[in-house]
């Protein structure tokens, strides 16, 4: 096993180090597809090296707890306990900690129990776990729980699928409007100088891959609105629109840019005539009545589940739980040392600031992404819980990456044409932010980098580290987390 493992290292050492050489990036022969390539080679080998390390018989570490778990508990309810109503909670043993067998749910006054996450995210697991359970049942060789190893595994490799699809469809929709090269170091930035990487190889089972892939195909489709043979077009974008909200409901204000990539707003005026008569085209048409067809159907059995359980429609799982609109966090998302996204995140500090020079190639499509992502960072930050519990970076806002993958691609080519000096800045700036980031997530990985205690001093007293000091319990401040659920803000 220790061989193998070697030879494992080995192999994808080599061909990373051959493929990362700035000579072949910067060559003519550096393209999109060889960034896809080395993105697939480095996610599928640290996500992999890390499973192995990390599901050791003596090891307690899962990618199906907290968060994640609660995702991806439907699964194992309806399909091995058979109880899709999860009424298996009123038993003493439901849960199994030991085991690692986590089911979280909170109890209605029907006294019917409902999981504070939707399901959307365990619909796109099916396939995945369906296989795990399968090799399971035929081989006998783990427990039939849903949570033992071969499941763990399954989470992985969907997790790894959605990310790199993701970043095969968002390459699809950069091509519309950059060249190829540009296209590379766009995807080659997001894969590893962002918290993407750390969600999509360290911290498998998360919902924020999944939500990348689903916004990169909603883009896709939105450019191919126009296409006379629409009707699997259509069916895929209600899909893919419907599941974006089924996954995490906030993601419904990332779907009030689609329209505007549709050439009804291509190359146009900003003016009101133009809004009003893309909208009415986009919305007023068969296309568009598919589409919110398939939606509904997608989110029929959530909305059937909610109805049986509670009574209603419509449910909020999040029982004390909820926003703070007068009193958002935003300046703490972007800035803080606790969480902060152009902190841990630098490089989409630049993604933002493309959008102005995007706005010279597209004006609607700047102005709907600008808008949205606006909105969408009031709502992230307006939570009571800014900070999302333990994570690395903002979490959230990788959602947004596929819109921001537009700025990020504007600003690059805005460089380009800069002279040589400032170029060669500027890249070295993005070698050095993917160095930063692949480091601080080891930081992270070893709990140097607090899940949710950093301070600035924290931060200092680490740069560049892998060590504890012995001040280092003095420099973290927990946070006060009653108080923030509870006022909005923390004593």
């Amino acid at each position: 096993m220790e061989r193998w493992l070697q030879s494992y290292i080995l192999y994808f050492q080599v061909q990373i180090c051959s493929l990362m050489q700035p000579s072949v990036i910067g060559s003519k022969y550096w393209s999109s597809k060889k960034a896809l390539l080395l993105i697939f080679l480095i996610y599928g080998f640290v996500a992999q090296l890390l499973f192995i390390q990390r599901t050791k018989s003596e090891s307690s570490w899962t990618n199906l707890i907290h968060d994640s778990g609660i995702y991806y508990a439907y699964l194992p309810a309806t399909f091995i306990k058979k109880d899709p109503l999860w009424n298996f909670m009123n038993t003493e043993n439901a849960n199994n900690p030991d085991k690692g067998i986590q089911y979280w749910a909170f109890q209605t006054e029907k006294g019917a129990w409902i999981p504070k996450m939707s399901m959307g995210k365990a619909m796109m697991d099916i396939p995945f776990f369906l296989a795990a359970d399968a090799y399971v049942q035929i081989t006998k060789k783990h427990e039939r729980t849903g949570f033992s190893k071969p499941y763990k595994y399954a989470i992985l490799l969907s997790t790894l699928f959605y990310a790199i699809m993701g970043m095969l469809i968002l390459r699809l929709v950069l091509l519309k409007f950059f060249d190829d090269k540009t296209v590379a170091w766009v995807l080659l930035l997001l894969a590893l100088a962002t918290n993407l990487y750390h969600y999509s190889t360290h911290e498998t089972g998360m919902t924020h891959p999944h939500n990348f892939f689903l916004l990169s195909v909603a883009m896709y489709l939105s450019l191919r609105w126009t296409e006379e043979k629409y009707l699997w077009c259509s069916l895929l974008f209600g899909l893919a629109c419907g599941l974006l909200v089924l996954v995490r409901p906030i993601n419904i204000v990332l779907l009030l840019a689609l329209p505007f990539l549709t050439t009804y707003f291509q190359n146009a005026e900003l003016n009101f005539k133009i809004l009003a008569h893309g909208i009415r085209r986009f919305l007023w048409n068969p296309r568009f009545l598919i589409a919110l067809l398939a939606s509904a159907i997608i989110m029929l059995p959530q909305l059937l589940f909610w109805k049986m359980q509670s009574g209603s429609w419509l449910h909020y799982s999040y029982n004390d739980e909820g926003f703070f609109f007068l009193n958002p966090n935003i300046v703490k998302g972007l800035f803080s040392f606790r969480k902060g996204w152009f902190i841990y995140t630098p490089v989409m500090l630049f993604a933002v600031l493309g959008l102005i020079v995007l706005f010279k190639k597209n004006k609607w499509l700047t102005v709907s992404i600008g808008a949205t992502f606006a909105l969408f960072t009031f709502l992230t930050f307006s939570w009571w819980c800014w900070w999302y519990g333990g994570g690395f970076s903002a979490r959230t806002m990788i959602d947004t990456y596929p819109f921001l993958a537009l700025g990020l691609a504007a600003i690059l080519v805005f460089v380009k044409q800069q002279k040589s000096w400032l170029k060669v800045g500027f890249f070295a700036l993005m070698f050095l932010f993917i160095g930063l980031n692949i480091f601080q997530t080891y930081q992270y990985k070893l709990s140097l980098l607090h899940w949710d205690a950093m301070t600035f001093k924290s931060y200092k007293a680490i740069f560049g580290k892998t060590k504890f000091t012995d001040e280092y319990p003095n420099l973290i401040t927990e946070p006060d987390y009653e108080s923030q659920k509870q006022k909005g803000y923390e004593h």
